[in-house]
């Protein structure tokens, strides 16, 4: 059995990010260059499944060769996990649990919890667990 991992890097253009004219280092010409991010990710089988290093460059405007710069001294670039497999496991996690939360399942239990601070438990107690039934009986139905 073959096991294919690799490493794969990209360079994206940051949105308002710094630009500056200078002498290219590499080409030699006189550009502009301008600010980039460049993410790794960790892929198996081709699937991007981790993102691990993210980090800024600035980039020739005229050869597209990537330099770390006086400029982006001590700038941090955020490690999302966007596009990968963590990062769709992580969006489904907070779909789910928005969706709890602003729901009918998360209406029941808010009134789960003023029923027993206010000391009416026996009634309102037994209609947020109907209405949590309930809930959960429309949510079975729209995944069959």
């Amino acid at each position: 059995m073959w096991l294919i991992i690799g490493d794969r890097s990209r360079t994206e253009p940051v949105p308002g990010g710094r630009s500056a004219q200078r002498t290219c280092p590499k080409c030699g010409a006189l550009s502009r260059f301008r600010e980039h991010r460049v993410l790794k990710t960790f892929r198996l089988y081709f699937i991007d499944v981790l993102n691990h290093d993210a980090r800024h460059v600035m980039v020739c405007g005229r050869c597209d060769t990537a330099f770390v710069t006086d400029e982006l001294a001590g700038t941090r670039a955020k490690l999302d996990q966007q596009g990968t497999v963590v990062g769709t496991l992580q969006d489904a996690a907070k779909r789910t649990r928005d969706a709890v939360e602003k729901g009918a399942i998360g209406d029941a239990l808010r009134k789960g919890r003023h029923a027993l601070e206010s000391g009416a438990v026996g009634e309102q107690l037994g209609d947020a667990v109907q209405q949590t039934g309930d809930a959960l009986r429309r949510l079975w139905k729209k995944r069959r």
